[in-house]
């Protein structure tokens, strides 16, 4: 699976499961880094369950176009939850 520590982190959007602070507090005690904004120096970009369709945020589209470049890995919110129990 992906790992945290020294990473690059963006968020989109709402989050389901906890709110956007404690996911943030709890990857960075991982030694993740939070980012405000997709960017190419992003790692993973953590997409809800629920974006998508027809009604894509500029920021996902971005990520998308830098992950098709190979630039950045975008995983689901299930996939970020996951990694934060593990850690």
């Amino acid at each position: 699976m992906y790992d945290l520590s020294g990473k690059r982190v963006a968020i989109i959007g709402r989050l389901s499961t906890c709110p956007r602070r404690q996911a943030i507090a709890k990857l960075e005690l991982q030694g993740g880094l939070y980012q405000e904004r997709v960017s190419s120096r992003t790692d993973y970009v953590v997409v809800p369950e629920t974006s998508g369709g027809p009604d894509k945020t500029k920021q996902l589209l971005e990520a998308e176009q830098l992950q098709d470049r190979g630039c950045l890995r975008i995983i689901s919110e299930g996939d970020f939850v996951r990694l934060l129990r593990k850690g």
